[in-house]
């Protein structure tokens, strides 16, 4: 957008007060996100607690593919998200979602 590239996400300007000591922070590659997503959805069948656990994932999963901020996910109800309008593939809507259509889609989560 304004023609340079930041090396960090966290730069100078935008780095946490009191953090002059922040290391460089670089985001997962989507195949470590892959990796994340596969080995915890293993666990969903062998956890203890299946209700928090499937929450968390799920909340995760939203918030990787779609977009969602953390303050959107939690105000998220299970009638939100339509797990069956597209067959294989899930919508969320959320009311203060920074889509301009609050609607978004994810498709082929639970392969």
């Amino acid at each position: 957008m304004t023609g340079r590239v930041v090396e960090c996400p966290i730069d100078e300007m935008n780095r946490p007060r009191g953090a002059e000591d922040a290391q460089l922070r670089i985001p997962p590659t989507g195949p470590e996100v892959g990796t994340l997503f596969k080995g915890w959805g293993g666990g969903l069948a062998t956890c203890r607690k299946f209700a928090p656990t499937a929450r968390n994932y799920t909340a995760s999963k939203l918030m990787s593919q779609v977009g969602l901020r953390v303050s959107e996910a939690c105000k998220l109800d299970l009638t939100d998200i339509k797990w069956d309008t597209w067959g294989a593939s899930a919508s969320s809507t959320s009311a203060t979602a920074r889509a301009p259509a609050a609607r978004a889609r994810v498709s082929r989560w639970f392969r």
